[in-house]
């Protein structure tokens, strides 16, 4: 009789992360949000540089608080024994953390050029928007998969992929929803705050159910060398 351990519960179906996956995405994601756009209300544009040191400073500080919570909520979903388990949270928070500087020096040149009326309405504004949030997602989810691929490199690429067709999708999504809103005559301010919810949320739910193949798959492959073993 095999000896029930960790792996023999790995056949039991993982709710937790597919639910709760996406919405640590969601939490996160609106936390960065929130404290990242602090300079827009309380920075002076007058200079330049000084609003970019802001933006990129806050940029970073809602990103570590986002990688965190993000990082350390989806480590406690994934088993102990998936290899890439340990190095989830320093992954996550360094992706959030370098991707979150990065947009709002981006979102920061677009703010000033739009001179203080924040980001354009029109269709290029709203396509420039999804097109940022879904490369931020694919930034963040390429430096996981850095830490990843040495020690499951198949797994790796597969999570990679998925991350692309999530934050793509997610960020499609957005942007229909977005001129749908348009068309209703509701301003586009209530679309912006959309934007994260319902790609990272999307992008979430893809990456979550990926996430779980991965781990039944790699605990399958276990329980089998396991099963391979001579007994003494």
């Amino acid at each position: 009789m095999v000896e029930k351990t960790a792996l023999s519960i790995n056949q039991r179906p993982r709710f937790l992360l597919v639910v709760l996956w996406p919405v640590s995405i969601v939490l996160g994601a609106e936390l960065f949000a929130f404290i990242s756009a602090v300079p827009i209300g309380f920075t002076d544009t007058s200079s330049a540089l000084f609003f970019f040191s802001m933006s990129t400073l806050f940029g970073a500080i809602g990103g570590l608080v986002a990688g965190v919570v993000i990082g350390s909520v989806q480590r406690m979903l994934l088993p102990s024994w998936v290899p890439w388990s340990k190095r989830w949270v320093r992954a996550t928070l360094l992706g959030w953390v370098l991707i979150g500087s990065m947009v709002w020096l981006l979102f920061g040149t677009v703010y000033l050029a739009s001179d203080k009326q924040g980001l354009p309405s029109e269709i290029g504004g709203v396509a420039m928007l999804a097109g940022v949030v879904a490369l931020a997602g694919i930034g963040i989810a390429t430096i996981q998969f850095l830490f990843m691929r040495p020690l499951a490199k198949s797994a790796s690429s597969i999570w990679l992929g998925a991350s692309i067709k999530g934050w793509l999708v997610g960020a499609a999504v957005w942007a229909a929803l977005t001129y749908l809103i348009f068309f209703v005559g509701i301003k586009h301010e209530v679309a912006n705050y959309l934007v994260l919810p319902v790609s990272g949320g999307i992008a979430g739910a893809i990456t979550g159910a990926v996430m779980n193949n991965l781990v039944s798959a790699f605990g399958m492959e276990l329980r089998s060398s396991e099963n391979r073993e001579p007994t003494p």
